[in-house]
């Protein structure tokens, strides 16, 4: 969706996250493309706060909020995007681009459904890809000793 949506920044962003990976071979991509992260909300009946933003995420690298589960897309599940005053109808397997500072909220799905979402984000600014990574290797370690603990 990332690419069709945007082809130019979905280039950029792949070769920026290519680097990184190519410049760390230690660390492991847990899926192609151009996001280093994943957020999974698997309760049965996902819902976000109001004004939910992925605030550590790049604010230009697009996120990709994605809908799973087995509910009724005319009653709930839908995704407030405040900024612009607007909602948008979510069936489940639909995918939602948008700048990651954009505030949003998911709308509760109705009683014995079961709505599931997974985000895909980039955290900080690729601009480590200029600066030889020192961000980038001082979060990945911090993250490595924590998975040690």
């Amino acid at each position: 969706a990332f690419e069709a949506f945007s082809p130019k920044a979905f280039s950029v962003v792949t070769e920026l996250t290519d680097r990184l990976f190519v410049a760390h071979p230690r660390l492991k991509r847990f899926m192609p493309g151009p996001w280093t992260n994943a957020t999974f909300n698997l309760g049965t009946q996902t819902a976000t706060c109001p004004d939910s933003t992925e605030a550590s995420a790049c604010g230009w690298w697009w996120q990709a909020l994605i809908a799973l589960g087995d509910y009724d897309s005319e009653k709930g599940g839908h995704v407030n995007l405040w900024d612009l005053a607007s909602v948008l109808q979510c069936p489940a397997g639909s995918v939602v681009l948008i700048p990651p500072m954009m505030r949003y909220s998911i709308v509760t799905v109705q009683p014995g459904e079961q709505r599931y979402s997974i985000t895909l984000f980039t955290p900080a600014s690729p601009d480590w890809a200029s600066e030889d990574w020192p961000a980038a290797t001082y979060l990945f370690s911090t993250l490595s000793e924590l998975a040690r603990t």
